[in-house]
């Protein structure tokens, strides 16, 4: 039984979900900018060895992603072009880049003082096991025991995103509104002048008529 009684309101549900989604899109694009922006001015010194760890778990992670799906990875590297070192390689650029915003992350946390609530984490394990169908206890089951305390810090991180990603937002309307204000009291003052300028050609006109009169 469909929840909508015609065409046309399920139409505009589906305009309205994906009205939703691309400004969620365009909401995260603006944060990981943010991100990316901040991370690069930070003054960080990456150690080799974090880089290379980071690369490698990352390189197993595609792997078992790969292989999930009954394709094997050699055969896989073959299709796309790819040697392992290749892989390796391009996932050590990125784990460069994924540690240097967790740590501007985890840096702005700190300084903001942000924390996270048993409630926030819980209301997040309950909305996933609704998700699934499943109950929160049955859900529970499933999940490994330090589950919570790292979604807590997930969350703590998510929280530092939309702190910087809207921050810079924020400043960016900020910039225009005063772009805009400036605008405005320019063309004002121009109106006033030329209005000046206008009065002051009349009664210059009147004068000379009046010369002539006499």
């Amino acid at each position: 039984v469909s929840e909508f009684d015609t065409i046309d309101e399920y139409k505009e549900d589906v305009k309205a979900k994906l009205k939703e989604r691309k400004e969620n899109q365009a909401k995260n694009a603006r944060r990981q900018a943010a991100l990316a922006k901040a991370a690069a001015a930070a003054k960080m010194e990456l150690p080799e060895m974090l880089i290379r760890d980071q690369a490698q778990k990352m390189t197993e992670e595609f792997v078992n992603r790969v292989q999930q799906q009954g394709i094997d990875i050699n055969q896989y590297l073959q299709i796309v072009g790819m040697t392992p070192d290749a892989l390796m390689n391009r996932n050590y650029d990125q784990a460069q880049i994924e540690l240097r915003n967790s740590f501007t992350l985890e840096k702005i946390a700190e300084v903001e003082n942000l924390e996270v609530s048993d409630e926030r984490v819980e209301k997040e394990i309950e909305d996933t096991a609704k998700m699934y169908g499943i109950t929160v206890d049955e859900y529970k089951n499933y999940i490994p025991e330090n589950y919570a305390e790292e979604m807590k810090e997930e969350l703590r991180l998510q929280l530092a995103l939309e702190l910087i990603g809207d921050s810079a937002v924020e400043t960016e309307e900020a910039t225009k509104q005063a772009e805009e204000e400036a605008k405005i009291n320019a063309d004002m003052v121009v109106e006033e002048v030329t209005e000046q300028l206008a009065d002051a050609e009349e009664s210059k006109e009147a004068e000379e008529k009046n010369e002539e009169e006499e």
